[in-house]
C-alpha cells in the first residue's frame, strides 16, 4: 500500500496508467452475464442487501466513465490515508518470524504514514479475542466454545 501511495505521489501513476486501469474495470463491468446463475447472483446481492438497485451495473459504468484521475487519487487518499477514515489493520505473525516482525513493526511505527494517522489501538491476542472484545462474533457461545478447544 505504501508503495502504491509513493508511486502516486512521485507522479509515476500517469494519465495513461489511469486510463488503462479504468478501461480494464470498465471491460469487467460491461461483461454480460454468461449464465443465468451469474445474473441470479447479481440480483440476489441486491435483494439481500435490501438495496433493490437492479441497474447498479449500468450506473457504475456511467459513473466510472466520468471520473477523473484527480478524483480517483483524492478518493484513494481519503479511504486509505485520511484521519477521517476508520480503518482496521490486522497484523498476523507466525512464531517462526516473530523477530523479523519486531524489526518491521519498529520501522513502521516511525514511518510518516503511520505517525500521521492519529490514534492507533494495539490489541494483542488472537482474532477470536479481538472479535469477542469488539462484539463482532455473532454467537458468543460458539466463540467461547472455540476458545476453549484451542
Amino acid at each position: 500500500m505504501l508503495d502504491i501511495k509513493k508511486g502516486f505521489n512521485d507522479g509515476k501513476f500517469t494519465d495513461e496508467d489511469f486510463e488503462t486501469q479504468r478501461n480494464s474495470v470498465l471491460t469487467n463491468l460491461k461483461e454480460k452475464d454468461i449464465s443465468l446463475q451469474r445474473q441470479k447472483d447479481r440480483f440476489w446481492r441486491e435483494l439481500t442487501s435490501h438495496a433493490y438497485n437492479f441497474e447498479r451495473q449500468q450506473q457504475e459504468i456511467d459513473m466510472l466513465q466520468t471520473i477523473s484521475k484527480e478524483e480517483f487519487l483524492a478518493h484513494f487518499h481519503q479511504i486509505f490515508f485520511s484521519a477521517k477514515t476508520k480503518r482496521l489493520d490486522l497484523e498476523l505473525t507466525a512464531e517462526a518470524h516473530k523477530e523479523e516482525q519486531e524489526v518491521e513493526k519498529k520501522a513502521n511505527s516511525e514511518h510518516p504514514v503511520f505517525t500521521s494517522m492519529g490514534k492507533r489501538v494495539l490489541v494483542e491476542g488472537s482474532i477470536l479475542d479481538f472479535k469477542k472484545k469488539a462484539g463482532l462474533h455473532a454467537n458468543q457461545w460458539i466463540a467461547d466454545f472455540i476458545k476453549g478447544s484451542e
